[in-house]
């Protein structure tokens, strides 16, 4: 059985019109059920948290609920099997459990399935948040570890970004990931609605959307250019972030990627929610209320056991013609053990069913971290040699450019504000047959970056020319390319005129700033000439194309 969706979360045990949470939660759970069973009898589930324990079945369907007591705590259990609506073969296990106690209730609530045959055909799962999670997080004051759980996408400006930094993208007690949304630098809309993946992910993250172009820029000039967010975008920042982590731990999705998954009908909510659901079921714990719970239950079962049977061995100690004990006591008193017995035997079984599904929960977190630690360790790799058939740094396959040309003159478009690609550039991209567009639109993208810190677009002083404050080579080496600020004075002497780039209007300029991508030999290396201007407050892109003849160059 896999589980693929879970969440726990807590709530403060007050009454609202009387009734504390744990009745509400009751109430929904089984108006939940009792809308999804077909053909259902009249007060098909009344009753159902009414005794310590109780189930149904109907049309394939089995509902079990208990609800037990001890002292000043109460847990409810509720179980509920069913057949996929569409797949008949498949069966769907809902478990959640509601644990209370003076200060707060805590709930628990997964969802798993299985395969009811042996046939190996596709099996098509569509997940999303249970509408009684969406309802329970919105009606009440709901937390995670110690996180309150937003319903709402939050909007950010740009005077609130530091705060946003100190006191929530960076505080180390943060459990739940933040989705950062940016809006478009043209219209200052974002491309997707943050509403719906508030909706979608309610319990999984929480979501803050940018309120403008200004706000993106104030987080790079706090964070720096690797955590940039702007132009549509959208970032995943995980809990335990810091500036200094590897910006690949914290997924960014181009404006290219965004419009590529909405064009193609998943939606970013849906995308984004299988993003986080995996994770949390890995990350799900049973209530520490409902362990104590049951931990009590179980010590209260031994103690009567212990109790009733020093009461047998008194009988039996007993001369066999004394009639102190009347026979219907003595059944009565056999009847209470056997019933204590199965009592301890479910109690353990439970607890059995819980420690295995803890180990599972263990072995699928070690997999996926030994997945992803292989993952990371590959990209490096392919940082280092300039090989691998697809670049994490920029667009994923979804939307990405299929040629250099293409990633150009999307560049072009896309950064035209402080990048001027001239005709060289194009010309030499349409000529390369390089076998990697996306990372020359991700070098693009960096290079539209460190744009925007040497010429940025302050409102207050539009004339201002900002300064990196250390190499251009390691701002770029951090966001994974190599860059050189000039060529050897042998390479210029032999082929200066190589280096020397032409604008549509006729302009030329030499250029020796470049970056290198890829390795090997010259046609599996592209390179990009670059240039500032002051004049226009942007970068000059006058080469985009195979790597250009050098002094000591391989014939």
């Amino acid at each position: 059985m896999r589980t693929v969706y879970a969440l726990s979360f807590h709530t403060p045990t007050e009454p609202d019109e009387g009734r504390l949470p744990l009745e509400r939660l009751a109430d929904r759970l089984a108006t939940w059920a009792t809308r999804k069973v077909p053909r259902k009898p009249p007060g098909f589930l009344d009753g159902l948290f009414d005794g310590p324990s109780h189930s149904v079945a109907h049309e394939g369907h089995r509902i079990g609920a208990s609800l037990l007591t001890m002292a000043d705590q109460r847990l409810l259990e509720f179980s509920w099997s069913h057949p996929d609506m569409y797949d008949k073969s498949l069966e769907w296990t809902v478990g959640c459990s509601v644990a209370e106690d003076p200060a707060r209730t805590e709930v628990a609530l997964s969802l798993r399935v299985r395969s009811r045959s042996a046939s190996l055909a596709p099996v098509h799962l569509r997940v999303g948040t249970p509408r009684i999670v969406r309802d329970a997080l919105s009606s009440l004051d709901c937390r995670i570890g110690s996180w309150p759980v937003a319903t709402e996408p939050a909007v950010l400006s740009a005077e609130g970004v530091e705060a946003f930094i100190d006191e929530r993208l960076t505080a180390p007690d943060r459990t739940l990931p933040i989705v950062l949304v940016s809006p478009d630098r043209h219209s200052d809309i974002p491309l997707v609605r943050p509403d719906r993946i508030a909706q979608q992910c309610m319990g999984l993250c929480e979501v803050h959307t940018l309120e403008s172009k200004w706000a993106g820029f104030k987080l790079v000039d706090l964070l720096g250019p690797r955590w940039t967010c702007h132009s549509g975008a959208i970032r995943v920042f995980w809990p335990g972030f810091r500036p200094t982590n590897h910006q690949r731990r914290h997924p960014l999705f181009l404006p290219d990627d965004v419009l590529g998954i909405e064009d193609d009908g998943r939606g970013m909510d849906r995308v984004l929610f299988d993003l986080l659901a995996p994770v949390s079921t890995f990350r799900f714990s049973d209530s520490p209320i409902a362990r104590d719970i049951r931990r009590r239950l179980s010590e209260a079962e031994r103690q009567r056991q212990q109790e009733l049977r020093a009461t047998l061995a008194h009988i039996r100690a007993q001369d066999s013609g004394q009639d102190t004990v009347s026979k219907a006591d003595y059944d009565e008193l056999i009847a209470e053990v056997e019933r204590s017995w199965d009592r301890v035997t479910e109690l353990e079984a439970a607890l059995e069913a819980r420690e295995l599904r803890v180990m599972e929960l263990q072995d699928q977190l070690t997999v996926a971290e030994d997945n992803l630690a292989a993952i990371y360790s590959h990209g490096k790799a392919e940082e280092r040699t300039g090989e691998g058939h697809e670049d994490t740094r920029g667009p994923g396959p979804r939307g990405a450019p299929r040629t250099v040309l293409e990633a150009i003159e999307r560049a072009a478009a896309e950064y035209d504000d402080v990048l001027e690609v001239w005709k060289s550039a194009t010309d030499s991209a349409r000529a390369t047959s390089f076998a990697r567009p996306a990372e020359v639109f991700s070098a693009l993208h960096a290079i539209a970056e460190v744009g925007r810190m040497v010429y940025p677009q302050d409102p207050d002083d539009p004339h201002r020319i900002g300064s990196l404050g250390r190499r251009w080579q390691d701002v770029f080496s951090d966001m994974g390319f190599k860059y050189a600020a000039s060529e050897s004075s042998s390479t210029m002497n032999q082929y200066a005129k190589e280096r020397t780039f032409k604008s549509a209007r006729g302009r030329r300029l030499e250029m020796q700033k470049h970056l290198t991508l890829g390795g090997g030999d010259r046609n599996n290396c592209l390179q990009i000439f670059i240039e500032t201007d002051d004049q226009s407050r942007k970068i000059i892109i006058g080469y985009c194309g195979v790597h250009l003849p050098y002094a000591r160059a391989r014939t």
